[in-house]
């Protein structure tokens, strides 16, 4: 999960499957790479909609986040997994997931499936299904992960979730922003960001070097740049991805 990862075919058990594929890795079996750049997009969008929130001199290029085509080769540490559930009678008794926050992520995008399924549980301990009203194809649901959770002293909250049973088959696209390896492992210990003292804890405008330099994802940071930046203490109270998650237009 990171470094050179994991990538391919897997099946961790009998109640779901999953193709991995990273940029840099082995040539995808499927034709993805149209799927793969819109949720790429839409998650290094949400990053810049929440980089106030984390210390100034961190940004995506800062974290060792390889994206779009600016890897310079090397195997992403960001996982796009194609995740099939059956739901059939085989797996009745396995669930197709339980609990959990993603680590070391910092955002996971997930398309809204045809076959509802995806459940994330509120600060109040409520559990929604939040894709009962989405537009599948269409719509995106957020989550915010483990390392931002880190990064951001706790103002946005890692969102628990999980995959309920169906009566259908479902297929779910899902697509995690991580940090490099060794710099995800360290943000979760508290050892990353370096010489953090040296620098304000709340930047006041969104990150500039590895999001704006990056050709994929030249425009993104205009996102951010839209608020009103007279105004940071306003824009630390939208941090409704905290919640769970936001739905966005697909790009």
């Amino acid at each position: 999960a990171g470094g050179a990862g994991l990538c391919g075919w897997n099946k961790p058990h009998a109640a779901k499957e999953v193709l991995r594929l990273r940029r840099g890795g082995p040539p995808p079996p499927v034709a993805a790479a149209a799927a793969f750049g819109v949720v790429e997009r839409c998650a290094c969008a949400a990053w810049c909609a929440v980089a106030s929130l984390v210390p100034e001199h961190v940004d995506l290029q800062a974290m060792g986040c390889q994206v779009g085509s600016g890897g310079g080769g090397a195997v992403s540490s960001s996982p796009f997994d194609l995740m099939f559930y059956p739901n059939d009678a085989a797996a009745a008794r396995v669930p197709n997931s339980t609990p959990h926050v993603d680590s070391p992520g910092l955002v996971t995008v997930i398309p809204v499936a045809a076959t509802p399924g995806l459940r994330v549980r509120n600060r109040s301990g409520v559990w929604r299904d939040v894709e009962a009203t989405g537009r599948p194809c269409e719509e995106v649901v957020i989550l915010v992960d483990a390392a931002l959770q880190a990064l951001s002293k706790g103002a946005l909250e890692a969102c628990t979730h999980e995959v309920a049973k169906a009566d259908e088959p479902r297929l779910s696209l899902v697509y995690e922003l991580r940090p490099a390896m060794d710099i995800g492992r360290a943000i979760l210990e508290g050892d990353w960001p370096p010489d953090e003292e040296d620098c304000p804890l709340f930047m006041t405008a969104p990150p500039r070097g590895g999001v704006s330099e990056n050709a994929a994802l030249a425009g993104l940071a205009a996102l951010v740049d839209e608020e009103d930046e007279d105004d940071p203490p306003a824009k630390r109270r939208r941090t409704s991805v905290g919640e769970a998650q936001v739905e966005l237009a697909l790009l």
